[in-house]
């Protein structure tokens, strides 16, 4: 017997391409960091990695090496804190 199986997700129109909306981010100056570090070019984005994604695509397409999704998992009550401990936490999404 071959060993090319594999196991696959399957549902009713998986091969449909999904059309997204161009988005827009707002900054919550409430929640912003960037008084600390008002140079930076970090972001941490709250909401649905495609939509977030879809937001940053036409600023960032072609120009970053990567980016990190952060499981909701993994962050404590303060979303500022990233615990090194949890293994397979961030999806490495795209590499240049």
């Amino acid at each position: 017997m071959a060993n090319n199986q594999k196991l696959e997700l399957t549902w009713l129109g998986k091969d449909k391409e999904i059309k997204i909306e161009p988005r827009i981010l707002v900054e919550d100056k409430e929640k912003s960091n960037c008084k600390n570090d008002p140079n930076t070019e970090n972001m941490l984005i709250h909401g649905d990695n495609l939509l977030a994604l879809k937001a940053l695509e036409n600023k960032y397409a072609g120009n970053r090496d990567h980016f990190f999704i952060f499981e909701v998992s993994t962050v404590d009550e303060n979303p500022l804190i990233y615990h090194y401990t949890y293994k397979k936490t961030t999806i490495y999404l795209a590499e240049k």
